[in-house]
């Protein structure tokens, strides 16, 4: 890329043109264009993860989005993260649920419909009234409450977003560099017409919706408001930002319009609250500041040239602030970004009261400091401020270089992972986050699918293996699959054996759907057959909480039997089709609720049931829950893995070379799990004796005896890790056995212990299970090859 990027792809003009990018004007931001030269010049298949820590509009995770890279941002102006949020979240779920523009083109018929003279004698808006002429602010509110009847979220969040883009236009305000009342021949006469303008740009989002040339590929996430709150480690290949420039702007005020417009505030009075938030970069920020902080000692001699001729006292504070705080987001990105990682800046230089602040040099200094390394630094253009000083616009380019072991590395990833339990903040703490395959079948002990989302994100690669030797029903090794890596998932169980397969292996509907009919053709054809009658009374006694035959309506029980006939005698070589379609019906065998086959039960444990007996036909039911299944869920990056069925001792036989090993083994003085599942187990094919011999055979009992159990376990995890393999271990402590230390202790010979942390759950929810065990903490063992 060099030296060739025009001077217009360093602001936001040639935006105005661009597809999504377009929605919304954005004075202060640059091109998607710069942003994609950038990625071309770096490579898109070496950038996995991107983030802007000033986020502004959104171009840098709209450009990553369609690349189909994953993308972060921080912004503090509550506006902007709805503009990126539309552009990109808004329009991707739009496009997957093939739901379009059509309810856009629905608003539109509705917008083209309504008179264009609106007769209202008066309209106030809470002071804000002083910045349009009457008949404006009146189409205005009156176009607010249109779109705010719009059904679709996503749809009413774009069409928002556009009422947002031409709400400057139609008052009596201008943006040219700050927000203020316009000058005579400033406007033309259409700006006021706000209805022919916000059709216009919703035409243009329809037009754009249905581009596929240029739609988003990859959600964004906000990391942070603020990008000096960032806590991640070592995740981030490449930083692509414009930080605040140092010239006053106040980039709050700029937006108070479209702040009112969208419910962020409702006074100016309440403007204020948002000044304090992010960096130092106008005088209304200082302001607000105050806690006294230290001034960088790189800066101090401009601040002393500052201080006898600045015309506002508050600018050597605003310039001292500015650089504290790009020191400490430049901290922060250090901590999160990997080494070798890139790190683009787009900043500019400033002058107050002719006292020339050289922002590009004070900051290639306090990124070296941090380990940055410049490597480029691209004039973008030169201007001149109203004193006549030439001033420049510059691009900036870093290679992130860390003096840190891979212990040391990861020894940070783990304090920081305990420091912040990423998984207790919204949304991931909400009860039903995660994938809906990760429902795919109610199971007790299933670790929380935010634990495992983040254990995977910030302690593997894309592309690693990840194994999880006692996965339950996968949860640990979905999510690796689900963030592009490869997820290999065993148990000795085979209920939770089929349950991951279906997940891992993920089959293709219609090969499900024709599993499907071939069953519904064996239930036809042997429901009434001798085999079924003697089954019945086989199992008319056998039940732990109730028995077999008090859950179902006969027939339904009959259908049942055929279904455990036709699957369970080959469990252990179902294809991915056939475990899905057995999970279904694994999952609706027992509940409380419609989905469900028995009577009204408890969908983890199968209490004794209550209620009438109805009859359920089988095979619908379970296409029921087929069909949801495959109608929800992002796949964008799912990566298909394996599942095994055996004892973990055996692993080292499947030829695995794992880059690390994920794991929540049974917690101390766990539950017997198996009868905790009994009857999901009786479905895969347990007979009585199985249950009798099972305390034997399963960890969960075993380890109570003695944990040297996991000598052997421990050796495996050696044998199939690459150099640095990474352990890390989800443990349950009680009051009187610390799993942590006693596994630690039976690692020893193969690991070293990297680091240790807990954290307390006793007020945990219990979700109407009547037994949570003994566990006080959650343990968390964090080890590495020897």
């Amino acid at each position: 890329m060099g030296n060739n990027h025009s001077r217009a792809a360093a602001t936001f003009v040639l935006n105005k043109a661009e597809p999504i990018h377009r929605w919304y004007p954005y004075l202060e931001g640059y091109s998607s264009r710069l942003v994609e030269d950038i990625v071309m010049e770096i490579g898109p298949e070496n950038i996995h993860t991107i983030l802007d820590p000033f986020g502004g509009s959104g171009t840098t995770p709209l450009v990553a989005s369609s690349h189909g890279i994953k993308s972060l941002y921080c912004e503090t102006n509550p506006f902007m993260q709805q503009v990126i949020e539309a552009k990109i979240n808004s329009v991707k779920r739009l496009r997957d649920s093939r739901t379009g523009s059509r309810y856009l083109k629905e608003f539109l018929k509705e917008l083209e419909s309504i008179p264009d003279q609106l007769c209202i004698d008066t309209a106030t808006w809470d002071g804000f009234e002083k910045y349009f002429d009457l008949e404006v602010l009146v189409q205005l509110q009156t176009l607010k409450m249109k779109v705010e009847k719009i059904t679709d979220p996503d749809t009413r969040s774009i069409a928002l977003i556009l009422l947002a883009s031409v709400t400057v236009r139609a008052s009596k305000m201008i943006r040219q560099g700050d927000l203020r009342f316009a000058k005579a021949n400033e406007k033309k006469p259409d700006d006021k017409n706000i209805f022919a303008n916000f059709i216009t740009k919703i035409k243009t989002a329809i037009e754009d919706i249905e581009n596929d040339a240029c739609h988003p590929r990859v959600e964004t996430i906000r990391l942070a408001e603020d990008a000096r709150d960032i806590v991640m480690e070592n995740k981030i290949d490449c930083v692509i930002t414009s930080p605040p420039y140092l010239n006053g702007t106040n980039y709050i005020r700029n937006t108070k319009l479209e702040l009112k417009l969208t419910d962020h505030i409702v006074t100016e009075k309440d403007l204020p609250m948002f000044h304090s938030k992010g960096i130092i970069a106008g005088i209304n920020n200082v302001s607000s500041r105050m806690a006294p902080f230290e001034v960088p000692e790189i800066i101090r001699p401009y601040i002393e040239k500052l201080i006898p001729v600045a015309y506002d006292k508050r600018i050597p504070i605003m310039v001292a602030g500015y650089f504290h705080d790009m020191k400490a987001v430049i901290e922060r990105l250090s901590h999160a970004m990997k080494d070798s990682g890139y790190f683009i800046m787009d900043i500019g230089d400033s002058q107050f009261a002719g006292v020339h602040i050289p922002t590009h040099e004070i900051l290639v200094k306090i990124c070296e400091s941090y380990g940055f390394q410049l490597y480029d630094d691209v004039i973008l253009r030169e201007r001149r401020s109203k004193n006549g000083m030439v001033l420049s616009q510059r691009l900036l380019k870093f290679r992130l270089h860390k003096k840190t072991s891979p212990y040391e590395v990861f020894r940070s990833e783990a304090q920081n992972f305990m420091r912040t339990l990423p998984y207790k903040s919204e949304p991931y703490s909400g009860r039903n986050w995660g994938h809906p395959w990760h429902s795919l079948c109610s199971y007790h002990g299933k670790m929380k699918p935010a634990i495992a989302h983040f254990l995977v994100e910030q302690f593997t690669e894309p592309g690693d293996t990840v194994v999880d030797p006692l996965c339950g029903v996968g949860t640990i090794p979905l999510e690796a699959c689900l963030q592009n890596r490869i997820g290999i998932g065993n148990d000795l169980s085979e209920l939770a054996f089929c349950v991951s397969k279906a997940k891992l292996e993920k089959p293709d509907e219609t090969n499900c759907l024709q599993v499907l009919n071939a069953l519904h053709s064996y239930i036809t054809r042997e429901k009434q057959s001798s085999t079924i009658e003697a089954q019945l009374e086989k199992y008319k006694s056998f039940g732990f909480n109730g028995k077999l035959p008090d859950y179902f309506h006969q027939d339904t029980f009959r259908e049942i039997l055929c279904a455990r006939n036709y699957f369970a005698p080959r469990i252990k070589t179902l294809s991915s089709a056939e475990a899905m379609v057995f999970s279904c019906l694994l999952h609706i065998l027992h509940g409380n609720r419609p989905y469900a086959l028995s009577r009204n039960s408890h969908p983890l444990t199968p209490y004794a049931p209550t209620g009438e007996f109805v009859y359920k036909n089988v095979v619908e039911h379970i296409k029921e829950k087929l069909n949801a299944s495959f109608q929800k869920g992002n796949f964008d990056h799912y990566k298909p893995g394996k599942a095994l069925c055996g004892d973990y001792k055996e692993l080292g036989t499947h030829n695995i070379s794992a880059d690390a090993i994920i794991c929540s083994p049974p917690f101390a003085d766990s539950m017997r799990f198996y009868m905790q599942n009994w009857m999901r187990l009786w479905l895969c094919g347990w007979e009585e004796a199985d249950y009798r011999e099972a305390d034997n055979i399963f960890l969960d009992q075993k380890q109570r005896r003695n944990f040297d159990v996991y000598v052997p376990f421990f050796k495996m995890c050696a044998s199939i890790l690459n150099p640095n393999g990474k352990v890390i271990l989800h443990l349950g402590k009680t009051e009187t056995i610390d799993m942590a230390e006693e596994l630690s202790k039976r690692a020893s010979p193969y690991f070293v212990e990297v680091y240790r942390g807990t954290e307390n759950v006793q007020k945990i929810e219990k979700y109407g299970i009547k037994d949570k065990g003994k566990t006080i903490e959650h343990q968390y063992l964090f080890l590495m090859k020897k």
